[in-house]
């Protein structure tokens, strides 16, 4: 490794991968880890930081990555989605990780033979939802389903949701396509994958996958507690006994359910039971359903209602919600025959009375138990705990368990887990194609058949652990060497909390709007979240050259729905933004440009005040003081007024009597939350808290989301900060709007011939709860026609525009994101309630010469009431956001 060329190596990557290779330090520690936790002396054996992180497209870029690797001696490790604990993808010789996330094309589907062929990086949730379009669905699936990828199940191996009917992984493959160490493609079938299932990448990289698939079915759920873990063992035996034909079985023991229920906050399931969770297609109820009934009753169990089935099977991709109260948790996952069921889950609760467990069958006579301890990273005594997770299997093994899968951890285990036999093919496979180690080494081999494995320290400790020594004489004493380092004081409790408690699952990697488009690990909230772990274990810091992928966020909280811990991703990238402006006088200059703006003019716009009020049609009355008002904010009063003139216009039909205060009523002062120094912001609020009072105001219409967040969600603690009332209650105009149709008060008279499909706005949708009453209104309209997007309400992706104030690229890539799935509606028609959104998606419509109408939902409703119309088009054809007007988009510091 001294003879490397680092930087002939950087040249030939950068040559390669041009935008798709990273060296910076930020970005390469994140590459370092996988979702469990490495303490730092664990790290201290190993070289676990890469020089570089690419992310090939193609199997030619491959190749030629393969002779760099080998022409420079440097390692390559394959990465999937980052979802395993057993250290499969950490480096140990440092080198290259080799990020598959963008070869994640599904090839084929075969509806006639029931196959799919998908590239490396395909997610779970990604594959069952396209078949589903083709009435079919994946035979099995990992509970880490939503963020995990096809090869990355195949390369550590196991099963998962389903395993009852379909057992293992290989059980399911058709074939596989590897590239060996030596640059060749082979198509791998039948025992052949024994060569790559369960080896971390060692024997080359997997390109290409061919999976069976199964029929979709709907689903008969049933859920029984039983009164202990034997009850529930027998309960196996005899559905074993009498081969009832189940597709998956679940189980959890009353510690694992009450841990999750209270870390959720629902408690719908019995917490003094053990549940077995039993699901098949309905298809075969007439076969299955008496005969599980009678097993179960026949064991002492109870069924329970449709709901808390129901309820239960939502939560499978959900097990570490308890992880909240650790902060941190140690796994440990084994296979047990069923016949070892009882004794195990009696030696593990014996042992530790706190041990929540849960798990599923494979096969009708083997079960895959995962065990959950929670702990504190950040405690002396974590090691102790740490090194539990060898108990557990040492415990399991008693009553016939075996390692589920190999990783960095446990590759002493490899002789019992392939067989001798098979082991020595792949070592002697390793000698002829990969003699020099460089194909993810340390991992699946055990040292002492591999003298120069970068892992003999960890794997010694391990072993010495597992002979039956004192802890503290192996990986205990290892862990205990050195403190974790102190937190930095920097960061705000909560912030720290909340990193120490993220689960590192990749939940919201899958769903992240700037990651879809930007895909690398510092996008997604996951990245960040390490970042500021690690800033705050004293391993890094934040400072200029560095801090960039904390500001990159649309906000869009499509993160928040799937987090297991229920972490407040959206609100935390909001403020993280202020806490760089305050503490670290940092500032991206996207905000720059707002702060500058709102500062000189009072808008983030920069437009002159005096201007503010020019949207007013003619005609229109309103008042200075009164209990309604309407506040237009910089949005509407500058660059989309269409709304606030089509709005006010069906004010006075429905002979509403409205204040508008001017130029007074111009910015709500959100963007400043974000991006300047607390004064000036409670200088803000204080001012249009006053100006509302001064005008009798009890109910404030918005057109903006933004503005409908800042004056609900942030006003009424700033006023008490400010020790003022704040008793005003806030509505969007779609919801005062859906009211006036309710009440009668305006009536939508005229016909439309229209296909209307609706953008739900990230902040008035997942931020405020407002689906249904936007729907309910263009659906008022007579003659039109509301066609769903593929992904609608919480579901619904983000247009990007939030991101265009960090990153132009992304913005424009979430956007013809959306479009597509526009297009794909056959709508002439796009409705939105955010000035954002529309514009975003007019600008997207316009670049690729798309024939669509895009409508604020004032425009639609003024034009249905028979009334003049302020267009949301012609607006923006005479003058939508400016962007451009952003200087380079870079990190400055301001103080």
């Amino acid at each position: 490794m001294g003879k490397t060329d680092f930087i002939a190596v950087q040249k030939e990557l950068s040559d390669l991968f041009a935008d798709r290779v990273r060296f910076d330090e930020w970005e390469t520690r994140l590459y370092s880890r996988d979702m469990g936790v490495l303490p730092d002396a664990l790290k201290k054996t190993i070289d676990c930081m890469p020089f570089a992180v690419v992310q090939p497209i193609s199997q030619d870029e491959l190749l030629t990555l393969i002779k760099i690797s080998s022409s420079h001696e440097l390692p390559l490790v394959p990465r999937g989605a980052g979802t395993s604990g057993y250290g499969g993808i950490i480096p140990t010789r440092g080198g290259i990780v080799v990020d598959f996330v963008r070869m994640n094309n599904i090839l084929e589907i075969d509806p006639d033979t029931k196959t799919v062929t998908v590239e490396p990086a395909v997610i779970w949730a990604d594959l069952d939802a396209e078949l589903e379009k083709q009435g079919l669905a994946t035979c099995l699936y990992p509970s880490s389903a939503i963020s995990s990828t096809i090869a990355g199940l195949v390369a550590q191996g196991g099963t998962g949701i389903g395993g009852f009917e379909y057992g293992k992984i290989g059980n399911i493959i058709v074939s596989l396509e590897l590239i060996t160490p030596e640059g060749q493609l082979k198509k791998l079938e039948g025992k052949d994958f024994r060569l790559v299932i369960g080896l971390n990448g060692i024997t080359g990289f997997i390109v290409k996958i061919t999976l069976k698939v199964r029929s979709k079915e709907d689903h008969k759920l049933v859920l029984a507690a039983f009164p202990n873990a034997a009850a529930l063992a027998q309960a196996f035996n005899k559905i074993s006994e009498k081969a009832i034909p189940l597709w998956s079985v679940n189980f959890a023991n009353p510690k694992h359910v009450a841990l999750r229920q209270a870390a959720a906050d629902q408690h719908l399931l019995p917490e003094d039971k053990y549940l077995g969770m039993f699901v098949y297609p309905s298809t075969r109820e007439q076969v299955v359903q008496p005969k599980l009934d009678g097993i179960i009753a026949a064991c002492g169990g109870e069924s329970l209602n449709d709901e808390q089935a129901q309820h239960e099977w939502e939560e499978r991709f959900y097990p570490m919600r308890m992880k909240k109260f650790g902060p941190s948790l140690v796994p440990s996952e084994v296979i047990l025959p069923v016949s070892g069921f009882t004794e195990t889950f009696a030696a593990l609760e014996k042992r530790y009375k706190d041990i929540a467990l849960e798990g599923f069958c494979v096969g009708p006579d083997h079960v895959v138990l995962l065990t959950f301890l929670l702990a504190d990273e950040r405690d002396l005594a974590f090691p102790m705990v740490y090194a539990s997770t060898l108990v557990v299997l040492e415990e399991a093994k008693r009553f016939g368990g075996e390692t589920y899968a190999l990783g960095i951890y446990l590759a002493d285990e490899a002789e019992e887990f392939f067989g001798k036999e098979m082991l020595n093919k792949i070592k002697v496979l390793k000698d002829k194609e990969d003699p020099k180690r460089l194909f993810n080494p340390g991992k699946a081999l055990p040292p002492d058949i591999e003298p120069k494995s970068p892992v003999k320290a960890l794997n010694a400790a391990m072993k010495a652990a597992k002979a039956g020594k004192s802890v503290l004489s192996g990986i205990g004493r290892l862990l205990s060497r050195s403190k974790e380092k102190a937190e930095d004081g920097d960061l705000l409790e909560q912030l720290k909390h909340d990193a120490f408690i993220c689960t590192q699952c990749g939940y919201c990697r899958a769903t992240c709007t700037m990651f879809r488009e930007l895909p690398w690990e510092s996008s997604c909230p996951r990245g960040k979240w390490n970042l500021l772990l690690d800033y705050a274990k004293g391993n890094t810091k934040i400072d200029i050259d560095n801090c960039m992928p904390l500001f990159v966020c649309t906000t869009c909280r499509r993160c928040d729905q799937v987090c297991q811990v229920d972490l407040p991703s959206g609100y935390n990238w909001f403020y993280i933004r202020s806490l760089l402006f305050d503490k670290f006088g940092l500032e991206h200059t996207g905000f720059g440009f707002l702060r500058e703006n709102i500062q000189d003019h009072g808008n983030f716009w920069g437009q002159p005040r005096e201007n503010a009020h020019k949207w007013i049609p003619e005609g229109i009355t309103y008042q200075s003081s009164g209990p309604l008002a309407y506040w237009p904010g910089c949005w509407a009063s500058f660059v989309s007024t269409d709304q606030a003139a089509n709005l006010v216009r069906i004010l006075n039909a429905a002979e509403e009597e409205f204040v508008y205060l001017g130029k007074k009523s111009i910015c709500c002062g959100g963007q400043l939350n974000l991006i300047t120094d607390r004064d000036k912001l409670l200088a803000t609020i204080k001012k249009n808290i006053d100006i509302l009072h001064e005008a009798g105001v009890k109910t404030l219409i918005v057109t903006c989301p933004g503005c409908l967040g800042a004056f609900k969600d942030e006003y009424p603690a700033y006023a008490e900060e400010l020790g003022l009332t704040w008793d005003i209650e806030v509505k969007h105009a779609a919801v005062y709007i859906d009211d006036l149709i309710k009440t009668g008060k305006i009536k939508l008279t005229k016909s439309l011939d229209y296909n209307i499909t609706y953008q739900d706005p990230c902040h008035l949708g997942r931020w405020q709860d407002v689906y249904d009453e936007p729907r309910r209104v263009i659906q008022s309209v007579p003659g039109v026609r509301l066609i769903e997007m593929e992904h609608n309400r919480e579901d619904a992706l983000c247009c990007g525009a939030t991101g265009s104030l960090t990153s132009l690229e992304a913005a424009a890539k979430a956007g013809a994101r959306r479009m597509q799935e526009v297009k794909e509606t056959g709508a002439d028609t796009l409705v939105s309630t955010c000035a954002g959104c529309g514009s975003n998606i007019y600008g997207m419509a316009k670049a690729a010469n798309m024939k669509l109408r895009v409508k604020d939902l004032t425009d639609l409703v003024c034009e249905a009431m028979g009334m003049e119309v302020d267009d949301f088009s012609e607006t923006m054809e005479q003058g939508g956001p400016q962007w451009d007007l952003l200087e380079e988009m870079k990190v400055v510091k301001v103080k």
